[in-house]
């Protein structure tokens, strides 16, 4: 059990950090996040959404509980990530 704890530390810790951190780029409209919502053809406006959204998932995710909380943060942080590789391959 303690083993468990361990790794699924391990891999949200960096996880988390990362997903925060483009939530906080995307609140305060640093200088390329408009260009490349722009280019996806979104508004820019949306980048605050988005950003407050990410925040609130990683917060979620840190919390001990509920876990349905958690699970919805972890399937929308999926449909982030595949959002972004198929824009990628685009």
């Amino acid at each position: 059990m303690k083993m468990r704890f361990v790794i699924y530390w391990i891999a949200t810790g960096p996880f988390c950090f990362a997903i925060r951190s483009a939530g906080v780029l995307n609140v305060i409209r640093f200088e390329r996040e408009p260009v490349s919502i722009s280019a996806l053809g979104y508004s820019v406006y949306l980048m605050t959404i988005l950003g407050v959204a990410k925040i609130f998932g990683v917060t979620a995710l840190l919390t001990p509980k509920p876990p349905l909380l958690k699970e919805w943060a972890y399937a929308r942080f999926v449909l982030i990530c595949l959002g972004y590789r198929h824009h990628m391959l685009s």
